[in-house]
């Protein structure tokens, strides 16, 4: 490929074939962007070229041309950079609509590329010429830009030059505008000093009152709730001044402004905290809106006697197809109050707050419908942090409630609906004393909708997926004789969905087995324990992703400990098929965990034949760099050594403990310890054998032993059955 030729590039731009000239800039900008070219002499040359072909008459030249602007910033010096501001303010600036177009796109790629330290010299070249042409959109939108990425200048003067020519645009007619200028004061009000940025804030609270047009009024609390957003805590000082205003405005018709008033609430709730002293008011006033269904609800008669003439004409009057952002607004209130309520108040908040929030678990909206689910989760969350009796109410009469509705709920043809639902109690089910097994007598109810949600064809697979997660938060939450009641209708339905074809359902269901299987151990019928391992059997030998085989290794060691009595024509396939999958990196981990479950359950499955094998890889994973690796391995073989150590026949494990056995890892160096100690129990005997056989070994255990004599009391324990004397 030929070398690059600034001066040949800069020829073709001025030929007056268009091709030439599109060629030329894409040659030019692939330059740029490789970061290679040296502009030397022709620097002012370049950016002359440059501003002449940003008026094109080809659109694809005038193209090639602004993406070129962007990585060239960087490389000029002040006087062509001044030229290139100056070529794009007059075009922002141009009476034609296309010139500004163009000079919109050109500015946004120098504020875009030019470096913070640069800001200064731009606001003073470029700004100034903006302010008094802020009726253009493309100017206003410069601003904004300009402001959003350098933020506001450092001189005072100028700040408040720049906020008295965009706070006009605010009552502006064009909706357009009225959003820039909103934008436009936000990003200005981060960065102004203390002075300039009380003016904003109070003349925006002065003009809102005095506004009187519905557009206006929210525009100024637009602007209001984006300065909170962007700088809340900076609003400290004007507490008493916005919560009033905020207040006021939710009693506005328009729903746009009560949303808005709610969530300039929530910013103060939570960015001012400590300022706010009315919290209760706060409270009934959001619980208010958090069941607010539209003006038109308040008097149904009249709407039926209009009949169809309403639904005729949709677009006249106030629309209420969003109302439930207002409920999503004043939910978002009432989570940050209880997220900012100290923790003695907590108790009292919950039992004045919690049945309003339970009678509207009955929410249709989904998006709110979550909100809703996550202020009760937090509020129950908090308020049990200081009262631990709470939850004893909970588990009662609260708790059949919320059953009863949301047994409802889940009857909806909404995925989004149940996935909420079973979100909600997977989270509930965690919080609940597990000694209570609250939710046992309540399967029965939920096990209809827990079944058309995993089997319906029409069921997404995020559906699917949260109601095996609750599932599985109720086997490990709840003690297995509990769950009798239901296991046979639980069984039969994890039989039906381990299949299922995508993966991550089918390895949510396999764990779901491994979770059921201590009280399938209980049940009296064990008629479905070998089509249950069937099915587990064919995900562990056949092909599937790898979350899914994991899983199925999960399943099969847990179906080896619990109901390893009714399957013991399938122990030696299976303890095989487990020690294979040790000799895999990806499987290793999930291997080894598997093995350390299965031989800590020696009345069940044999594993004396196995030992040395597994004992070999487990050594073997000791040398790994995977730390979980490591860690899995050294617990298995503590597992091992505990209930199998009269099978070891291998010296290796010693030597291979004593390595890890220093100061670079103390974790795993207990670790050792403990293997060391559990081995020298079962193997006395041995250790006090012959010299001949035992010296080297007994010479290992005291160098691990001595290593960590005054560490922990197991090394006593070793050193004490080594050396007895």
């Amino acid at each position: 490929m030929a070398s690059f030729s600034l001066s040949k590039t800069l020829d073709k731009m001025n030929h007056r074939d268009k091709d030439f000239r599109e060629m030329a800039a894409t040659e030019l900008y692939a330059e740029l962007e490789s970061g290679k070219l040296r502009l030397g002499g022709e620097e002012k040359k370049l950016v002359s070229v440059l501003v002449i072909l940003l008026e094109d008459v080809s659109d694809s030249v005038r193209g090639k041309v602004i993406k070129c602007i962007g990585p060239l910033v960087t490389l000029l010096g002040a006087e062509s950079w001044s030229l290139l501001v100056k070529s794009a303010s007059g075009l922002l600036l141009a009476e034609k609509e296309e010139k500004r177009v163009i000079g919109e796109n050109v500015v946004k790629e120098i504020i875009k590329h030019t470096p913070t330290k640069d800001s200064g010299q731009l606001f003073a070249q470029f700004v100034p010429n903006l302010l008094p042409n802020l009726n253009y959109y493309q100017a206003l939108e410069a601003l904004t830009d300009t402001l959003a990425r350098l933020g506001a200048p450092t001189s005072a003067e100028q700040q408040m030059k720049i906020a008295t020519a965009v706070f006009p645009f605010l009552a502006s007619r064009n909706p357009t505008q009225r959003k820039r200028a909103s934008s436009s004061l936000s990003h200005l009000a981060v960065s102004s000093n203390e002075q300039n940025f009380t003016f904003i804030v109070q003349k925006l609270a002065e003009d809102t009152a005095k506004q009187q047009e519905t557009d206006y009024v929210l525009a100024h609390l637009q602007t209001l709730t984006s300065i909170g957003i962007l700088s809340g805590f900076k609003l400290r000082k004007f507490v008493n001044l916005l919560v009033p205003l905020f207040v006021k405005h939710t009693a506005d018709e328009e729903d746009e402004i009560k949303e808005v008033c709610l969530q300039g609430l929530e910013l103060l709730l939570l960015r001012c905290p400590s300022q706010i002293r009315s919290k209760s008011e706060l409270l009934a006033h959001a619980s208010k809106y958090m069941k607010y269904e539209g003006y038109e609800h308040e008097d149904d008669e009249p709407m039926e006697e209009e009949g169809e003439e309403e639904d005729d004409d949709d677009d006249d009057g106030v629309s209420y197809d969003e109302t439930w952002k207002v409920r999503r607004g004043a939910l978002r209130c009432i989570k940050a109050i209880v997220t900012t309520t100290n923790q003695d108040q907590l108790v009292s908040l919950y039992n004045g707050v919690a049945s309003a929030l339970i009678s509207q678990f009955k929410e249709k909206e989904e998006t709110v419908q979550a909100e809703l689910f996550g202020c009760y989760l937090e509020l129950l969350k908090r308020a049990a942090e200081v009262d631990e009796l709470l939850l004893n109410k909970v588990c009662g009469e609260e708790l059949e409630k919320m059953i009863a509705v949301l047994s409802k709920q889940l009857k909806q043809k909404s995925t989004k609906t149940r996935r909420n639902c079973f979100g909600f109690l997977k989270e509930l089910c965690a919080l609940l004393p597990t000694e209570k097994d609250a939710l046992a007598k309540y399967l029965p109810t939920l096990l209809p909708s827990i079944t058309h949600s995993v089997l319906d064809k029409g069921s997404n697979n995020e559906s699917k997926f949260e109601a095996l997660a609750f599932l599985r938060a109720v086997f490990a939450s709840h003690r297995p004789e509990t769950l009798q009641g239901s296991l046979k209708q639980l069984v039969e339905l994890l039989v039906k969905v381990v299949g299922d074809g995508y993966y991550k359902v089918s390895a949510e269901a396999l764990l779901a087995v491994r979770d059921i299987l201590p009280a399938l151990a209980l049940a009296a019928d064990k008629s479905n324990v070998q089509q249950l391992f069937e099915k587990v059997w064919q995900k562990v030998t056949g092909k599937g992703e790898k979350e899914e085989k994991l899983a199925a290794l999960e399943a099969l060691a847990g179906s080896l400990v619990h109901i390893g009595a009714n399957l013991k024509d399938k122990h030696t396939e299976s303890v095989k098929y487990l020690v294979e999958r040790l000799k895999a990196d990806v499987s290793f981990v999930t291997a080894a965990k598997a093995l350390k479950d299965v031989s800590s359950a020696p009345q069940t499955v044999n594993l004396a034949p196995f030992v040395p094998e597994i004992e070999k890889e487990l050594l073997f994973g000791l040398r790994k760099v995977d730390r979980s690796a490591k860690s899995a391995s050294f617990l298995a073989l503590q597992t091992l050594v505990k209930h199998w150590g009269s099978s070891f026949t291998s010296t290796n494990i010693i030597t291979e403990l004593s390595v890890s056995v220093n100061d670079t890892d103390l974790g795993f160096c207990s670790f050792c310890i403990a293997a060391c100690n559990g081995l020298t129990e079962r193997r006395t005997q041995v250790c006090r054998g012959s010299k001949s056989r035992s010296h080297s070994k007994n010479s290992k255990f005291v160098t691990i032993a001595t290593f960590w004599w005054q560490c922990t009391a197991d090394s006593c324990c070793t050193l004490q059955r080594v050396c007895p004397t």
